[in-house]
């Protein structure tokens, strides 16, 4: 019996802990000096975030159409530079999240990847920056405080085996072309949602 108590205490110090470093990192929306990284004057520049402790042992897995551009877990997020133009920004997980692009040059672009229970593991949901949206200056804050305490992993052009990423990539398009068909569960980026 005290062996289960014990085990019980820990579960509830540690969801406690974790629901207090939550709030401390992630609900501050002060306005912080961070510069974010620029892209060349002919590309743009994609931020790839997620929250810092949900799901901690799991890396989702973030492509471009058929390119894959690597994985990231908490505390970590990825800068992806590219050319400007339409793309199909996509994530990986459980399941595959989707983001129809349009990206203009010289401009910064963030993409918030939120978490939630799936069957077997984490399920992944991308979500682009709208300067539009209610309270976007809060969750810019929010999302700039993120980066700002986290490590960069950069997306290095030719550095990626991609072959080990072909079937993934295939499947990952295929189940976008049946979505687009649908019309259903796919996000939009324009070219005017950018942070700077």
């Amino acid at each position: 019996m005290n062996r289960i108590a014990i085990i019980t205490l820990f579960a509830v110090l540690l969801l406690f802990q974790r629901h207090v470093v939550a709030q401390d990192s992630e609900e501050d929306d002060t306005p912080i000096a961070f510069e974010l990284p620029a892209p060349a004057p002919d590309k743009a520049l994609v931020i790839f975030t997620r929250p810092p402790f949900e799901a901690p042992v799991i890396q989702f897995q973030y492509y471009d159409g058929g390119q894959y551009l690597g994985k990231i877990g908490p505390g970590s997020y990825l800068v992806y530079e590219c050319d400007p133009g339409s793309h199909v920004l996509w994530g990986k997980s459980e399941n595959m999240s989707f983001i129809d692009a349009d990206l203009e040059a010289g401009r910064v672009y963030l993409v918030n990847t939120r978490v939630t229970s799936g069957l077997t593991r984490a399920r992944v949901d991308l979500v682009p920056y709208d300067p539009t949206q209610k309270n976007a200056e809060r969750l810019k804050n929010r999302l700039l405080r993120r980066i700002s305490t986290r490590e960069e992993i950069r997306v290095q052009a030719g550095a990626l085996d991609a072959s080990d990423h072909a079937k993934q990539a295939a499947r990952g398009l295929e189940r976008y072309e049946q979505l687009k068909a649908k019309e259903t569960g796919l996000e939009t980026m324009g070219a005017d949602m950018y942070v700077q």
